[in-house]
């Protein structure tokens, strides 16, 4: 998730736990455990697919973060303001593990892929039931820890510790109905992968801000097809576009091609563009944005071998007005073409 969604859920965790022994402290310190994980991002690799893969790697692990908590709380335990307040052992323990698990734990629902049992080697997970940056999540959490540390420096501490535990409560329930929903779509996507007599695995994830429209990505041996469900639709069919082949034959020998295949979970296409190879990850973006492609090799020219090379990310365009007006046209069912027909149509229109 964005790091105003991890502050805003660590000063939540924190109020929870600590709120009547350390008052707005406990909002501040558990806005900061929330943002540990994430300063993996400063490490750089030597390739663009290391960068990629690596994040969320040894920083998320819930192994790593729960060794790291006694040291932690043995240094927190020296500071006057945990003395001076009286706070337990197992509450400083408490404080700590839970503002640094959560973290990693709501990653988990993204689509991105969290590797929670570094430095085992299982696939990254991925619940996939929220996008990275969704208001409805984030503005229950942050209204009620802000209402909660005014509260208590009106001498209101019931009051505010009670806005805080209702914010988690909505966001919480929040989280849960996407979850619900996401088992949803997926359910319907297996039946019409059926009903179109395609054997293959199935992704589905939510499109940017909201868990009403879903996009649903479905791979085969040879093919990769996608089609969009909102809630708000009447026709509950799907009808699953098949888009390019997916090309896993190429580059499979390669080190780049299968940490990509494993991050991605097989959610991958390899295509040739100008004498370079390029891997996509399907799982994220809407098309034709498609924001996590790498070069992994190259070739002078069509009748010679691929060479790896050292992976670089290509530039992510950004989204445009028409594809942000498709989503809100899609999301409430105006329109059933696919995101990259109804580009077509606007840009030929202009």
């Amino acid at each position: 998730m964005d790091s105003v969604t991890q502050i805003a859920l660590g000063a939540a965790v924190g109020g929870l736990v600590a709120h009547k022994q350390l008052g707005w402290r406990a909002y501040l310190i558990g806005a900061g455990l929330g943002t540990l994980p994430d300063l993996d991002v400063l490490i750089q690799y030597d390739n663009a697919v290391d960068n990629v893969t690596r994040h969320r790697g040894f920083s998320h692990s819930l192994f790593v973060l729960t060794a790291i908590t006694p040291i932690l709380a043995w240094l927190c335990q020296r500071w006057a303001t945990w003395r001076q307040h009286s706070l337990s052992w197992p509450r400083i323990m408490l404080l700590i593990w839970l503002g640094l698990v959560t973290h990693p734990l709501l990653d988990s629902f993204t689509s991105y892929g969290t590797q929670l049992w570094w430095p085992l080697a299982p696939p990254p997970t991925s619940w996939s039931s929220i996008f990275i940056i969704d208001p409805l999540y984030t503005l229950p959490l942050l209204i009620g820890a802000i209402v909660a540390m005014s509260q208590h420096q009106r001498q209101a501490p019931e009051r505010g510790y009670r806005s805080n535990v209702v914010g988690l409560a909505v966001a919480t329930s929040y989280l849960a109905l996407g979850l619900g929903l996401s088992t949803y779509v997926e359910r319907q996507a297996e039946l019409a992968l059926q009903e179109q007599q395609i054997a293959g695995d199935v992704f589905v994830s939510p499109t940017p801000f909201n868990i009403a429209l879903w996009r649903i990505v479905a791979v085969d041996n040879d093919y990769w097809y996608s089609a969009y469900v909102s809630v708000f639709d009447a026709d509950k069919s799907l009808d699953l576009q098949r888009q390019q082949a997916l090309n896993h034959s190429k580059g499979s020998d390669m080190a780049d091609v299968q940490r990509l295949a494993w991050f991605t979970g097989g959610f991958y296409q390899i295509s040739a563009i100008n004498n370079q190879m390029v891997v996509t990850d399907l799982r994220l973006g809407v098309e034709p944005v498609m924001p996590f492609q790498f070069v992994v090799a190259e070739r002078q020219s069509e009748q010679q071998e691929w060479q790896p090379v050292r992976s670089e990310q290509l530039p992510q365009n950004r989204p445009r007005k028409d594809q942000l007006h498709w989503l809100w046209l899609r999301l409430n069912s105006k329109t059933h073409l696919s995101p990259s027909d109804f580009n077509e149509l606007q840009t030929a229109a202009q």
